[in-house]
């Protein structure tokens, strides 16, 4: 299945608005090894790949993570939920995030 067009943006806006994050963040992986960033001097295309590690992205047979292209609509859903939860949970809180709450307490 193809991604709309304004999925991937928004997954798109979300990585680039981590990518603007001056924190250093540690997290630690499924085998406990441990490491250590900071997403402004990482850059736009390795935060890429830090949010496909952290959001657990699908992976193909060789153990490598899926083209964005390749997902489902629903893969990539919760892919975006586990990154925006993980990220809650160290404190940081996006943008993106913020007015998604702002329109929804305005909505009611």
């Amino acid at each position: 299945m193809i991604i709309s067009h304004n999925h991937n943006r928004r997954v798109q806006a979300i990585i680039k608005q981590f990518s603007y994050v001056d924190k250093e963040l540690t997290f630690e992986d499924d085998y406990q090894r441990r490491f250590s960033f900071n997403p402004v001097k990482t850059g736009f295309a390795r935060n890429r790949i830090i949010f496909k590690f952290l959001s657990r992205f699908p992976v193909d047979a060789e153990g490598d993570p899926v083209s964005f292209s390749d997902i489902t609509a629903k893969e990539l859903v919760e892919c975006e939920e586990r990154f925006l939860a993980l990220l809650s949970e160290n404190a940081i809180t996006l943008q993106i995030v913020d007015e998604e709450w702002q329109r929804l307490i305005n909505s009611y």
